[in-house]
């Protein structure tokens, strides 16, 4: 899956701080069009999250980078899920599995993987409250207590 253009990948691939500045940007603005429900700029902004989040993982390895990358594959298949591109979900899964395999870690990938999967295959409404809340749990602002 292709959505940054050759320049912007090449940058992000060069400065790895620089990617995840760009990595942060970038599914802010998902979160922000998907709860208004722009999917369509949802799916442009989440693809090019996920693929810098695969730019930084593929780069550093490490348990961070492998819970941003499945974080952002998540956010990505809520935008492709509501884009009606049910048929791409099964890519996405495999995709994932695929790289985290691939991966030196020694980590539980199915136990990693099962948010992605109720993303990708329980339905869409559900997905969507569970999102809401999510995107509203990690958005929420510490308020003043007296």
């Amino acid at each position: 899956m292709k959505f940054l253009c050759d320049q912007h990948r090449a940058v992000v691939s060069q400065c790895i701080h620089k990617a995840k500045r760009s990595w942060q940007h970038t599914l802010l603005s998902a979160r922000n069009y998907a709860d208004k429900q722009n999917w369509q700029m949802a799916l442009i902004y989440s693809g090019n999250s996920f693929e810098i989040a695969e730019i930084i993982l593929l780069s550093q390895p490490c348990e961070q980078n492998i819970e941003r990358y499945l974080q952002t594959s998540i956010e990505f298949a809520h935008a492709l899920r509501n884009c009606h591109s049910r048929s791409n979900a099964l890519a996405l899964y495999d995709l994932v599995f695929s790289q985290l395999n691939n991966l030196d870690c020694n980590i539980d990938i199915n136990t990693k993987m099962q948010p992605l999967k109720d993303v990708l295959f329980e339905p869409i409404d559900s997905v969507n409250l569970w999102m809401s809340k999510w995107h509203h749990l990690i958005g929420a602002k510490p308020e003043q207590l007296h």
